[in-house]
């Protein structure tokens, strides 16, 4: 009976020791009140690193999308570089002032330079005195426009 009670002695004390260690623990714990107010930050902190997690993922397809769509311009861009022909340069047409010419002068005239809105008036009128030769040419002045030769004298 002595090893019964000396085991159950040992059994208590172990038990005993347990439960001192447990209420050290338990003491050691911070108050519930403590605990609502960290989960409530970590809860805070959580709801705050899933927005920022989401900016970063916005933020990043809008850079991925803006490079993609830039190489892609860019590689059409080179392309459509490589793929020109370099054309003869188209001559000017000319006008001698002749009746018979003028359609045919002024259809190629009205195409390759009048309409171009990329030439200024000035330019025109350049380009309109150059094609102009014989008889046409006696008749332009120093003070007409292009519109002026182009549409009132011929």
């Amino acid at each position: 009976m002595k090893s019964h009670s000396w085991k159950s002695k040992s059994n208590l004390r172990t038990v005993t020791a347990i439960n001192k260690k447990l209420r050290k623990q338990y003491y050691e714990l911070p108050e519930t009140t403590d605990i609502s107010m960290e989960d409530e930050a970590l809860y805070e902190l959580e709801e705050r690193l899933e927005t920022l997690e989401i900016r970063f993922k916005v933020i990043l397809e809008d850079l991925t999308s803006k490079r993609e769509k830039a190489i892609k311009d860019n590689s059409e861009n080179e392309c459509s570089k490589s793929v020109k022909i370099k054309l003869p340069k188209i001559p000017l047409p000319i006008f001698h002032g002749k009746y018979e010419e003028w359609s045919s002068f002024g259809n190629q005239f009205m195409n390759l330079i009048a309409n171009n809105d990329d030439l200024s008036d000035s330019e025109k009128l350049y380009y309109l005195r150059s094609s102009l030769k014989g008889g046409a040419k006696q008749v332009e002045t120093e003070n007409d426009t292009f519109d002026s030769i182009l549409f009132s004298k011929h």
